[in-house]
């Protein structure tokens, strides 16, 4: 059997979508941005076996880039500054 180009994810127990969408709104703000950092505190909350790496994504920000339901933005903190923090929203339909 030849490696696949497509990662083969495991099917995690508990379905991705409900979760973050779940997360996302509790988190938001009144324009619909919420911090990954209070998305990933309340995944973990709900579900503490969360884990990225199941889906097949070494990171949080991974994994939400790659959901088309989700929408992510980066807003660094300073001028030249190399730390950026991500905000995540349901993408309009």
């Amino acid at each position: 059997v030849k490696d696949s180009p497509v990662p083969v994810l495991p099917s995690p127990a508990e379905p991705l979508q409900p979760a973050l969408l779940q997360a996302v709104s509790s988190a938001g703000r009144e324009d619909g941005w919420a911090a990954l950092s209070a998305v990933g505190s309340l995944v973990m909350k709900a579900s503490p076996s969360f884990d990225p790496r199941n889906y097949g994504f070494q990171t949080l920000g991974e994994l939400v880039r790659a959901q088309a339901y989700l929408e992510v933005k980066s807003v660094s903190v300073g001028e030249g500054s190399p730390i950026v923090h991500l905000f995540v929203r349901r993408r309009e339909a």
